[in-house]
């Protein structure tokens, strides 16, 4: 060993000072490391020196690779110290402290040398000082001065070491920065794009721009996965200009791919993200070729998620080669599924706006069943309403035909309704229900059917598929339409959006459907109920309605030309009889054939009529004088009359009597002549003769008649006038919903006067308003005095003669009377109801649906009374603000009796609940009536039936207590 430290100094100091000054002025890792190698060997006075820091305690500038730095060496033996520092720590497992190396531990070590460690926690390096240049070895001052070296190093190396890493974090989260904001950045473009349209056929080749040119992609494509035939579909693709990547551009939008198969099947099919760092060399990659010669290698594909499944796949190629990375993965998933947000969106708005579309489709349809008069127009606004406000490019309705088994399109709407509408159908019975079209699953499945994609067998369904894939048609559907459980047609609809029908858009269009036939079934109706407005439904003969009218107009030419007519009224004796006898089916068959024999009889076929159950009348618009009458009733009915009816297997010998009058001699207007006609066959039938001439005796009561408007006068002025009450009840329950007011005259001095005795009276003189009042206002009295005795008052009923309502100031009058028990809108309490006649409408229709209105807002329900019975006013029902229909006592009177009177009745409730009105029969007698009635849904009964008409108190006694 040499001296210890106390010796004099021989220059090792100031080598040290000289070396500390050193270190401390050295800036930076390098410099440091550099500097305690040289300063080592310096104080040490060293050949060479080795420095090295293995990465403890995270101090290291590179944590796992050892930090070497040589002082002394060169050349081969530089590079095999390296080396040796470079592997596993040759030191590790040392006691802590300097230790002495001998020759052998390091190959370079010729000597022998120091080992100092570095790092106060712990060695974390070595300081290696070898081979003394005098030959000499290291001694204790040696050690003692390189472990000041090694410390001051260790110490001025600790906030370099610290700066490094906070220099590497800031690095690091600028890096971070740089990719949050490039996803941002991409997100906002596809974003941008996105918001500016309204589809994804729409946005993919901006988007697919945006992200390749952003990531630095050559070649992009957007892929959508087509459900029913189970394949990837191009929907675009982006390219840079390059006419080698534009080739390989145009061969990727041809493809498609199945599950699995290739690198965009596999992400369809895994759901998953695919990275080939060069799919030009990748087996899976179908076209390596191609992008190799396309010079793109890096290849990506990731799933496009819309409700929890892929809908889509975008695939990506770069120009260069480039390994999995996992934030452009991440990325790309975020893309995903914004795309997928975007795609189920759009999808809901399309939805919901196709939705609101037909939700009016269906509110046009349901007005327009009440205003088409017929088949034809009911057809064609349908298709216009579909077309117009559904969206739909054509809309069309197709007669179907069992026998021949094709549909005949009879209406349609649209760009190329007209050769749409041309095409001839195939029996569609012949099709193979696998090749079946929409049009041929409706019709033969009787349920809805719908093709969202035209194009992908344009054969399907024959011609009709072509023409429409032609005219820009992608989707389609075929709705059944069925009458009475019968299918009679088909609602056929195209679009030229692909996916245009789903469920919910085609449960609405069912219910379109479905109003189409209620519409069709409605017209029906309504014709049949107009047909039997006018008609006897049994004979098919003109009723007394069409009879006057044509009765009418025959007058009025004659009164011109200055000619007569006669009016034949003929009657059937005993036709009661033989109804009662043999049936009411004898009593129709026998109807019948005469009615034929009359008809084949008279001059003119179209003025007979059948006016009542025997009766029959027709009219000679070119009478001459009596004689030529007779002659030609004797000549003419001879046969009818005489000639024996076989019924059945039995033959009826008929007999009647014929009553004439004739214009302008004994009459001047229909009703005056059908008065005189009837008195005369009143006449025949009592005398016995088989035809009578009127004669002005059969009227002497004329007299009496004035008399009496007389009495009326008087009768109003001194209270002898009295309401009776006739209650309304539902039909399946007697509860009281409202009552009739019905007025009841007691003569002082012929007693009680029926009401078809004064009534008419009332109406001629006029005194009809002042009675009109005084019987809304005596209704108003009783109900007030019914409610005052602590009653349950229901609504009171009125009838409105045409008189009365035409009264400039009717409506005032009642709705003064109202303020005066209550203001006018206690009527919205249930107050007052007022009943019309169907002729009281016709009258004049705009004035009367005005003055409706106007007492509906006093709270007044309004009631067609009589209904069926008068002029037809089926055109203006669903303008008028009533809310009941009530059946005429005479068809419910013969309704047992009558199959047609059943049929009147029957018709008039389906038409009353279609127009959403309740339905009342009046005239109720038997409980016969009433179970035919109830079986019929009618919704309430009046009539002998349920009560009498009562005066107010007996009416009190049965009403509810409030």
């Amino acid at each position: 060993m040499n001296a210890g430290p106390a010796m004099a100094d021989d220059g090792r100091l100031s080598r040290l000072l000289v070396a500390q000054a050193a270190l401390i002025a050295a800036d930076g890792h390098a410099a440091l490391m550099a500097e305690l190698c040289r300063s080592a060997c310096a104080v040490g006075d060293a050949t060479w020196s080795v420095a090295v820091i293995h990465g403890n305690a995270g101090q290291a500038p590179d944590v796992g690779v050892p930090d070497v730095w040589l002082c002394g060496l060169a050349g081969e033996d530089a590079a095999r110290l390296r080396q040796a520092f470079e592997g596993p720590d040759p030191f590790a497992g040392r006691p802590p402290g300097t230790a002495h190396l001998a020759v052998g531990d390091l190959p370079q070590v010729r000597q022998g040398a120091l080992l100092v460690p570095l790092g106060g926690d712990g060695p974390h390096g070595w300081l290696v000082v070898a081979d003394r240049k005098d030959g000499a070895g290291f001694d204790a001052r040696d050690e003692i001065l390189l472990q000041g070296v090694a410390r001051l190093a260790t110490a001025l190396h600790r906030p370099i070491l610290t700066r490094h890493r906070l220099q590497s974090e800031i690095a690091e989260e600028v890096e971070q920065r740089k990719r949050a904001q490039r996803r941002l950045d991409i997100q906002y473009a596809v974003a941008a794009v996105l918001a500016d349209t309204t589809s994804l056929d729409e946005a993919a080749p901006s988007l697919l721009e945006a992200i390749c040119v952003r990531l630095g992609f050559a070649f992009g494509i957007l892929r959508e996965v087509d459900r029913p035939y189970q394949v990837l579909r191009t929907v675009a693709v982006w390219h840079e200009p390059d006419p080698v990547v534009a080739a390989f551009a145009e061969g990727s939008r041809q493809q498609t791919f199945g599950p699995g198969a290739g690198m965009t099947g596999r992400a369809w099919q895994t759901g998953q993200p695919i990275w080939f760092e060069d799919g030009a060399s990748a087996a899976e990659f179908r076209r390596g070729t191609d992008a190799e010669r396309a010079g793109l290698h890096a290849a990506a594909a990731f799933p496009v998620f819309a409700r929890g499944e892929v809908v889509g796949v975008l695939a990506f190629l770069a120009r260069s080669a480039r390994p999995p990375d996992a934030d452009l993965m991440e990325m790309f998933a975020t893309l995903g599924s914004q795309l997928g947000q975007f795609v189920e969106r759009r999808r809901q708005e399309a939805e919901i706006g196709r939705l609101n579309r037909l939700y009016a489709v269906l509110s046009a349809v349901n007005r327009l069943l009440i205003k088409a008069p017929d088949r034809d127009h009911l057809f064609a606004g349908a298709c216009r309403i579909a077309q117009e406000q559904g969206g739909f490019g054509f809309a069309g309705i197709g007669s179907y035909d069992p026998g021949s088994g094709r549909v005949t399109m009879v209406a349609g709407a649209g760009a190329g309704a007209e050769e749409l509408s041309a095409l001839p159908g195939g029996v569609l019975r012949d099709v193979p229900p696998n090749r079946r079209g929409e049009v041929g699953r409706a019709v033969l499945e009787g349920r809805a059917a719908f093709e969202n994609d035209l194009t992908a067998d344009p054969d399907l369904g024959g011609a009709r598929r072509r023409v429409a894939i032609r005219q820009g048609y992608r989707s389609s559907a075929a709705l059944p339409l069925t009458l009475d459980g019968q299918l009679f047609g088909v609602f056929v609809l195209f679009s030229r959006s692909n996916d245009f029908f789903s469920e919910r858009t085609l449960a609405l269009l069912q219910e379109v459907a479905d109003d189409i036939s209620f519409g069709l079934d409605y017209i029906r109706n309504r014709d049949r109920l107009a047909y039997l407005a006018h008609h006897d439904p049994l004979t098919g003969l003109p009723n007394r309605v069409l009879f006057e009218d044509r009765l009418g107009q025959a007058l009025i030419k004659a009164g011109r030309g200055g000619s007569q007519v006669a009016v034949i009224l003929i009657d059937i004796r005993r036709f009661r009889d033989v109804n009662n006898s043999l049936g009411r089916l004898a009593g129709d068959r026998l109807l019948q054939q005469l009615a034929e024999r009359l008809r084949s009889a008279v001059q003119i076929p179209e003025n007979l009529a059948r006016l009542d159950a025997g009766q029959f009348a027709t009219f000679l618009p070119d009478a001459g004088d009596a004689l030529d009458i007779a002659r030609r009733i004797e000549t003419g009915f001879a046969d009818v009359l005489s000639v024996p009816l076989p019924i059945g297997d039995q033959t009826l010998h008929l007999s009647g009597a014929v009553g004439v009058a004739v214009y302008p001699g004994d009459g001047t207007d229909v009703p005056t002549l059908l008065r005189n006609v009837e008195a005369a066959l009143v006449n025949a039938k009592a005398t016995g003769r088989r035809f009578l001439f009127y004669q002005p005796s059969f009227n002497a009561r004329v007299a009496d008649t004035l008399r009496m408007v007389g009495r009326l006068r008087l009768a109003l002025e001194r209270g002898e006038f009295a309401l009776h009450y006739q209650p309304k009840v539902d039909a399946k329950d007697p509860t009281i919903r409202s009552v009739e007011a019905l007025i009841r005259w007691r003569d002082a001095e012929k007693g009680f006067v029926p009401p078809v005795e004064f009534i008419p009276l009332l109406e001629e003189s006029g005194l009809i308003l002042d009675v009109g009042y005084w019987v809304i206002r005596q209704a108003l009295t009783d109900r007030r005095a019914w409610r005052a005795a602590g009653r349950k008052p229901p609504r009171v009923a009125v009838n409105v003669s045409v008189v009365q309502f035409q009264a400039a100031d009717f409506v005032d009058g009642v709705r003064r009377l109202l303020t005066e028990f209550g203001g006018p809108e206690a009527g919205g309490d249930g107050m007052l109801d007022i009943e019309i006649t169907e002729s009281l409408i016709m009258t004049d229709v705009v004035g009367t649906i005005a003055k409706l209105h106007e007492l509906r807002r006093l709270g007044v329900d309004l009631a067609v009374d009589d209904f069926g019975t008068g002029h037809s006013s089926l055109a203006y029902l669903a303008r008028l603000p009533i809310h009941a229909l009530k059946i005429d006592r005479s068809f419910v009177r013969m309704m047992v009796e009558q199959s047609e009177s059943m049929m009147i009745i029957s018709t008039i409730i389906a038409l009353g609940h279609g127009l959403d009105l309740k339905v009342v029969a009046e005239g109720v007698e038997t409980e016969e009536q009433a179970k035919l009635l109830r079986l019929m849904r009618c919704d309430q009964l009046q009539g002998y039936y349920v009560a009498r008409p009562m005066p107010a108190a007996k009416l009190a006694e049965l009403l509810p207590t409030a």
